[in-house]
């Protein structure tokens, strides 16, 4: 299922590289950065919560709670991008729209994980790419047998809402319609939802900062063609630690149910999981740079050439990433949050402070760079602790 959602997420880039070009690249990017921003704010009324608390509270109260923080992110997002993007006052709404979907369909796979229904969780993380992808994809062929289609950024928002929208209707029949009556509302889920995620949902938006603060940084400082070739580079490179998130998944699910602290089996197996995360993105990063740089401007256009350096510069904080992942969510399972803040806001602080020097010094390669940089001393210094936590189990 994994590696289909890494396919459709490839084909949806394909697509808004290759057949719309750089530059509308670089705004359909922004869109889906703002839209996961929209997510993490949304994260302190679901998030991990709703993964702890899925099985302890109201389903009923989970959803209404889920509801009332993914329209206020939804409105904050849209205020956003009309205020600071200078979008037209129907593309901030649709970005709204797309928004709230996004936020409703990440709540209902909390309560999903929290559930242990890993399965209809991946069908979920799968559905999200494809229709777009799907009616994106069926658009491009009817231009290429003669239609009068044009890609847009109307087009690319219409397409995202409504596929998102589709998702969202689903999982909220499916997973909270037809559980609302088997137990009774309370009115302490808010709370309790806020005080477990505020430090999980501060600690994504410091993620946040970290991998996708260049975007807003290259579209101010290079324009938006330029961040269309950066994103395609990082977008992929993201794709290369995918069985990572599958170790996280299952990490989250198995540990949140954990009571006390974890014993020596819990933490040599999220300690394994690491190592093994970081064996298997070898394969698919020497993957990446290995492809010829002509076979890239055969597949994607020849102003795509410079994503294989990008990739080069990348590589080493893909694959700190892919440990560093492993082990936070470690921690983040058990209840012990404050971790991923600190690794998360420490790591975002170092990645703004050195983006201006790094650009100044070598370009877009220089901010990739730096990336890897930052991402390295943050692996380093989270598998640190991990042994230093555990010393008597390993």
């Amino acid at each position: 299922m994994r590696s289909l959602q890494l396919g459709t997420s490839m084909g949806m880039l394909w697509l808004t590289a290759a057949w719309m070009g750089p530059a509308l690249r670089g705004q359909t990017s922004m869109v889906m950065a703002l839209a996961h921003a929209g997510v993490l704010i949304s994260g302190f009324g679901a998030g991990s919560g709703m993964i702890y608390h899925a099985s302890r509270f109201s389903t009923k109260a989970l959803w209404l709670w889920s509801q009332v923080w993914a329209c206020s992110a939804a409105l904050l997002v849209g205020s956003l991008s009309w205020g600071f993007m200078e979008w037209t006052l129907l593309q901030s709404i649709m970005m709204g729209i797309l928004t709230w979907f996004h936020a409703s369909v990440a709540a209902g796979r909390g309560w999903l994980l929290g559930n242990g229904r890993l399965q209809e969780d991946n069908v979920l993380g799968w559905m999200i790419p494809l229709l777009p992808t799907l009616v994106l994809g069926s658009l491009y062929a009817y231009q290429q047998f003669g239609g009068q289609v044009r890609p847009t950024l109307d087009l690319f928002l219409i397409v995202q809402g409504a596929a998102l929208g589709l998702v969202a209707a689903w999982s909220w029949f499916e997973i909270y319609f037809k559980d609302f009556q088997t137990k009774q509302a309370t009115g302490h889920v808010g709370k309790a939802l806020w005080a477990f995620n505020r430090w999980t949902a501060s600690a994504n938006l410091g993620q946040f900062v970290v991998y996708r603060f260049q975007y807003l940084y290259m579209l101010t400082m290079l324009g938006a063609a330029e961040l269309g070739i950066y994103s395609v580079a990082v977008v992929v490179a993201e794709g290369a630690w995918v069985i990572t998130q599958t170790y996280s998944t299952v990490l989250l699910s198995s540990l949140s149910a954990h009571q006390g602290p974890p014993d020596e089996q819990q933490v040599r197996r999220s300690w394994g999981w690491c190592l093994q995360a970081f064996l298997w993105t070898l394969l698919p990063v020497a993957v990446l740079l290995l492809i010829p740089i002509p076979w890239l401007g055969q597949v994607l256009g020849s102003a795509y050439t410079p994503v294989h350096g990008l990739w080069i510069a990348l590589s080493p904080g893909i694959l700190a990433l892919a440990c560093s992942n492993v082990l936070v969510q470690h921690f983040t399972a058990l209840g012990r949050v404050r971790v991923s803040f600190f690794s998360s806001w420490g790591t975002a602080v170092l990645m703004v402070c050195g983006l201006g020097p790094a650009l100044d010094f070598a370009g877009v390669q220089g901010i990739a760079w730096w990336t890897s940089l930052v991402l390295v001393a943050n692996a380093l210094g989270v598998m640190a602790f991990f042994r230093m936590t555990y010393k008597a189990y390993l």
